[in-house]
């Protein structure tokens, strides 16, 4: 949910989550939970809304693997996704399979992971060619 830093927007999102506990029988896991501010929002009013809402701050977090950040992504914040990549290709043996066999692994897999992880967020030309190099690699042994 988005909402402005404000004491009656906290009261408004409350609502709505205790309308949703009502309703589904579900509770909120606070301990899971949390408040992601943009940068230029006090640290102050940050604690204040922490407080009332009972959920922990963070500045930057992943969020179904994609980095939530509110500045200019750097290669170091998708460096899980090449590392994911360059594991993938290290577990297989690419000398006993075939070419078709690695442009499969390449197509099915590789790619996959790249184009979910990467389809959420502008990613500099760096973090593509390094990816696209591990591919490519990979394909020519």
């Amino acid at each position: 949910m988005f909402a402005p830093a404000t004491c009656r927007a906290v009261k408004i999102i409350n609502s709505i989550f205790d309308t949703y506990c009502s309703w589904s029988g579900q509770k909120i896991n606070k301990a899971k939970s949390f408040i992601y501010f943009n940068k230029k929002i006090k640290k102050s009013r940050k604690c204040m809304i922490a407080n009332k809402w009972g959920f922990r701050t963070q500045a930057e977090s992943k969020y179904l693997g994609i980095p939530l950040i509110s500045r200019k992504p750097v290669k170091a914040d998708f460096q899980h996704i090449i590392d994911l990549v360059r594991g993938k290709i290290s577990s297989w043996e690419s000398k006993s399979l075939s070419l078709a066999g690695r442009v499969t692994l390449i197509n099915s897999v590789l790619t996959s992971i790249s184009i979910f992880s990467l389809s959420h967020t502008f990613v500099s030309d760096n973090v593509m060619a390094e990816i696209k190099k591990l591919i490519r690699h990979f394909f020519m042994e």
